[in-house]
């Protein structure tokens, strides 16, 4: 027998969907045209009900895979992007011919931000991303009609086929061949760090078909079946015991020439493209962000805030994530003006990595042994990292204290302490000296 109450929440949280966007289209009415500008407020409000409404609706995220530290496999986000898929919001830039919704950058960027407000993970999604995009700029008809829909229903799963083991940034240095035989192109090499290779059916390769030529001219963009004979698939598992990259190996591998995309010798151009299809997506400051949570939540914990050493770090780790998110902005204005990002966008993807890694590799550092420990964490009522989990009621560092660390600030902690108040992450067990932290973030912008 149904639960009444969760039928009756079920029902009310369809309802406020409902009663949302009945209310957005209203006020767009309302004020005409006007209501259409990103330079009103009943314009962004309508936008962000486009978003919202999901999570009210029957596409409601799962919580197991929220805010995992780790990127989430298929299995667990199948049905998820199966819904979504089924509502016709899995590709949002995608033309409306091709069954997408045609939405403007400056919506594409309201739902990246609202999916990872939520901890929606990243799954398998080079098809939506990458390849989509560039079979509509590249393929021909007949590739367009066979690929497409399969990536929009998620029967087809793809992913990357670019580094090797002796071509990584270097890319254009690739040696895995594709030679013309009859119909069909055979393939041999091997592929490595390709992002979950095990939980995809399609594999978009670029490979040497010239060898004549210097290096970028002689490579070619050639799609595959992954159950194809001679492929293998190896998982590489790392240090926490995840399985997302893998190692792939072609052996004789035939694939019909009509697999080719773009035209021969042309997977320099293709390649290139594919990759800026991606670059702002991958870009965004919420996931330093979560992990600055997660560090503010061990200070907390710990009562490293006493520790001015730890209070100084912390600092310069705030301002880092300050400055990406002002960069990332200045970025995300050229999408929604429609204009070209250029190639330099690419410093914001190593900008958010290496910011997550300080931060990351500075809690592990003053977690001390804990750092090791397994077992579930909570930061800000959000499962985080188990690898920073600390009991609540773990106080050693208030007897462990360095008196030398607390001596004097430094410039740049001075120069937080004397701005505004701002609003602080929210974090759980809040143990230690919250005015401390708020004295050493004051000048802070807000971290959502």
């Amino acid at each position: 027998m149904a639960d009444p109450n969760a039928a009756a929440a079920s029902r009310s949280k369809a309802r406020s969907a409902e009663a949302a966007s009945l209310m957005g289209r209203e006020a767009i009415q309302l004020h005409g045209a006007m209501g259409f500008t990103d330079d009103c407020d009943v314009g962004l409000f309508a936008k962000r009900i486009i978003v919202t409404s999901a999570w009210l609706g029957s596409t409601h995220y799962p919580d197991e895979p929220r805010f995992l530290p780790r990127r989430v496999r298929w299995h667990e986000e199948r049905e998820w992007n199966i819904k979504l898929a089924q509502r016709g919001w899995i590709a949002l830039a995608w033309p409306r011919e091709w069954g997408g919704m045609g939405l403007s950058p400056a919506k594409q960027l309201i739902q990246l931000d609202e999916f990872e407000r939520g901890g929606v993970g990243r799954t398998p999604d080079q098809g939506v991303r990458q390849l989509g995009p560039v079979l509509m700029r590249y393929g021909t008809e007949a590739q367009k009609a066979e690929y497409l829909p399969k990536i929009l229903n998620c029967e087809h799963v793809w992913c990357q086929g670019y580094s090797e083991p002796n071509a990584g940034s270097d890319l254009a240095s690739l040696t895995t061949s594709a030679v013309a035989d009859g119909d069909d192109f055979v393939i041999d090499g091997q592929k490595i760090w390709m992002s979950l290779a095990t939980d995809s059916t399609h594999i978009y390769v670029l490979c040497r078909t010239d060898k004549t030529v210097k290096p970028q001219a002689g490579l070619s963009f050639i799609i595959a079946d992954l159950t194809t004979p001679g492929i293998t698939i190896r998982p590489i598992r790392d240090i926490a015991g995840n399985k997302e990259f893998c190692h792939t190996i072609f052996d004789n591998v035939r694939v019909p020439k009509e697999n080719l995309i773009g035209g021969i010798n042309r997977g320099w151009t293709v390649a290139k493209a594919l990759l800026d299809f991606e670059r702002l997506g991958v870009a965004s400051p919420l996931r330093p962000a979560i992990a600055l949570r997660r560090l503010t939540d061990l200070g907390w914990k710990l009562g490293l805030f006493e520790d001015q050493g730890f209070v100084d770090e912390y600092t310069r780790l705030r301002l880092n994530l300050m400055d990406h998110a002002t960069l990332f902005g200045r970025f995300a204005d050229l999408a929604r003006k429609g204009e070209d990002l250029g190639p330099e966008v690419s410093v914001l993807k190593i900008w958010g990595m290496e910011q997550f890694q300080r931060v990351s590799e500075f809690a592990l550092d003053r977690a001390d042994a804990f750092g090791g420990s397994a077992g579930p964490g909570e930061a800000g009522g959000r499962p985080h990292d188990p690898l920073l989990h600390v009991p609540p009621d773990h106080d050693r560092r208030r007897q462990q204290r360095n008196p030398a660390k607390r001596a004097g600030k430094t410039g740049a902690a001075a120069a937080v302490v004397r701005g505004p108040r701002c609003r602080l992450p929210p974090c759980s067990h809040a143990h230690g000296n919250r005015a401390s932290i708020r004295r050493a973030t004051n000048n802070i912008g807000r971290i959502h």
